[in-house]
């Protein structure tokens, strides 16, 4: 059962801008695909070695998106816009755009 604090603290997703949201899910989506296709070709001894690796890291991202979507934003309602506003925050989205990309073209190379 949720605290009364918990209820009234917005989760991190919900408030960022709707971009970085989109960019997020659909990263957590390609991910799942691009894991499904790993391991379709570990089963199929397909490279093993390699493809373990980028496993690995498939799964670590994937793991750090259910944090960052189950992640409780602390502070108050203007530190939480203040940080939304930040250089540091317009980074991440800017670099998640660019790993969205990127992830694209992983994905054909296999």
């Amino acid at each position: 059962m949720a605290t009364e604090n918990e209820e009234e603290s917005p989760l991190y997703i919900d408030m960022v801008d709707g971009d970085t949201r989109n960019n997020i899910l659909s990263m957590n989506q390609k991910l799942k695909g691009l894991r499904a296709e790993i391991m379709a070709k570990i089963e199929d001894n397909d490279n093993v070695d390699e493809n373990t690796l980028v496993l690995e890291g498939v799964d670590y991202v994937l793991n750090e998106i259910k944090m960052l979507t189950t992640l409780v934003a602390d502070g108050d309602e203007t530190e939480r816009q203040n940080y939304l506003q930040s250089e540091s925050f317009q980074e991440f989205s800017q670099e998640l755009a660019r790993n969205l990309e990127e992830l694209k073209v992983l994905k054909e190379k296999l």
